[in-house]
């Protein structure tokens, strides 16, 4: 541009330093689309992120201790049905032993 339009980038140069003294912090500080609305600054949605995911691991360790919870109750029924079985066998035997 600079080459082939020389009067053109200086007229530019000249319209800039007339009707904007302050470009620099202008370009600096304005937003180039300020008719769309700002997202939200990225360190927040990181710390809302890392929230999701402490309550997304509490969650998952909730629903552990409720399989725990579960795989106990579990070995419990087994295990007095195991010991019904047991006693019935016995009574059993005792019943045979005595015949």
């Amino acid at each position: 541009m600079q080459e082939n339009c020389a009067n053109l980038v200086g007229h530019v140069n000249r319209m800039k330093e007339r009707c904007f003294p302050d470009w620099e912090d202008i370009c600096k500080t304005l937003d180039l689309n300020s008719h769309l609305p700002k997202p939200p600054p990225e360190e927040k949605e990181t710390k809302g992120k890392e929230e999701e995911k402490k309550q997304e691991k509490e969650g998952d360790k909730d629903i552990d201790k409720e399989i725990e919870k579960d795989i106990e109750k579990e070995k419990s029924e087994k295990d007095e049905k195991d010991e019904k079985g047991v006693e019935e066998n016995k009574q059993k035997e005792e019943k045979e032993a005595t015949k």
